[in-house]
């Protein structure tokens, strides 16, 4: 019999409501561990109550703290927060925990607390982190630059510092665990890339292309970097070059959309690009798209847009980077394009219903195989009774 884990789940960031991958990354998370257990959940201070669409919200208490306020910059990367010290230990005090994941970001800190009182840590990226600070240093110039270099460096000293005390590490893709093993065991670690948490998307049904791929759907928190590099690579370099507009229509999905779109004059005034701005239901606004892009060339971990594309059954086109950590294979899962004319080529290759199908049915196949809740929860049972509380320990 599987015992009932007692964890403790640590993130600044506040689950609900859903919207976002880095929250949506969570709440999969959480209920993954409440599935295997009960849950000390210490989040961001707007969250529900229970874990919406599930049975199993009983077996997760929240405890929101305001990490915003009490967590100063500079000064949170090293130094234990009082409030929050206090707050833990008032949880710890009525209730007993056999695992901490202390989730996302640079709390490493407080690895030792746990530890000085028995219980064994995971710590758990979305992404790596520092890296991604690092990718905007050679983007930024003048004093953006240089202050993005400053927290690149407190970063990166906090992960090579703390990082190596947890007794389990969670990367999202291999590429992140590539990088943390240069002073992280690999034994101690485990891949949990991104997964279809299906409690948070509508049982989902598309029927057949059978009409040209005109709708084309990037979807992207475009207030990052990284996507808003993308989206302006992806409109000066295909898009316009190519003359796509003529044969397709683009939206853009998600937070930021609209005020990106406005900044980039006058390629804002090319026909048939339009955006929704941020949504309330990404299957709503997903259901008439024929195609997907993600033209990422900055980045870290793995994109759950992706999976949500393989969800809604519609095919995709993405760089190499955009699809990272996906074990999926180019041709037969999605189509991969790092130059502007490949892109456009595959996007009017998609033309063909026969190729669209293919891909669909495919990249569903794999969905169900490698991405899904159920996939991951075994894997992270194993990881949990082989190398954090081996027999003797539980």
């Amino acid at each position: 019999m599987t015992p009932a884990f007692r964890f403790l789940y640590m993130s600044h960031i506040s689950p609900y409501p859903i919207w976002g991958g880095e929250k949506i990354r969570a709440a999969g998370l959480i209920q993954l561990l409440s599935n295997l257990g009960s849950v000390q959940a210490i989040v961001g201070n707007e969250t529900s109550e229970q874990l919406p669409g599930t049975e199993t919200g009983p077996n997760v208490q929240f405890h929101p703290f305001d990490f915003l306020t009490h967590m100063k910059p500079v000064v949170r990367y090293y130094l234990e927060n009082p409030a929050l010290v206090r707050h833990i230990e008032q949880i710890l005090d009525k209730s007993p925990i056999d695992v901490a994941i202390i989730d996302y970001q640079f709390y490493g800190k407080y690895i030792r607390f746990f530890q000085k009182r028995g219980i064994p840590v995971i710590y758990g990226t979305h992404n790596a982190e520092a890296q991604l600070t690092k990718q905007e240093v050679l983007h930024y110039a003048g004093k953006k630059a240089l202050e993005k270099w400053v927290l690149y460096q407190l970063q990166h000293l906090h992960e090579r510092i703390y990082f190596p005390q947890a007794n389990g590490f969670m990367v999202v893709s291999e590429q992140d665990q590539d990088y943390y093993a240069q002073w992280i065991d690999p034994q101690r670690m485990i891949q949990i890339p991104n997964f279809i948490y299906s409690a948070l998307y509508p049982d989902f049904t598309k029927e057949k292309n059978s009409t040209n791929a005109r709708k084309i759907a990037m979807t992207a928190n475009f207030t990052v970097f990284q996507n808003q590099d993308g989206l302006e690579w992806f409109l000066r370099k295909i898009w316009h070059p190519f003359r796509l507009f003529e044969q397709f229509e683009l939206l853009l999905i998600g937070r930021g959309s609209k005020e990106i779109l406005d900044q980039m004059n006058p390629m804002s005034s090319i026909p048939n690009v339009a955006a929704t701005g941020e949504v309330d239901s990404i299957s709503d606004a997903l259901r008439d798209a024929n195609v997907a892009v993600v033209p990422l060339r900055y980045g870290s971990g793995t994109r759950l847009k992706i999976l949500e594309a393989m969800w809604h059954q519609i095919p995709l086109v993405a760089t190499s980077l955009g699809v990272e950590g996906i074990q999926g294979e180019a041709e037969k899962h999605f189509l991969i394009a790092d130059d502007p004319e490949t892109f456009a080529q595959h996007l009017m290759r998609l033309q063909s219903i026969e190729v669209r199908n293919s891909i669909v049915e495919h990249a569903t196949a794999l969905l169900h195989q490698q991405y899904t809740l159920d996939v991951h929860q075994e894997r992270f049972l194993h990881f949990v009774k082989q190398t954090i509380l081996p027999a003797g320990k539980l």
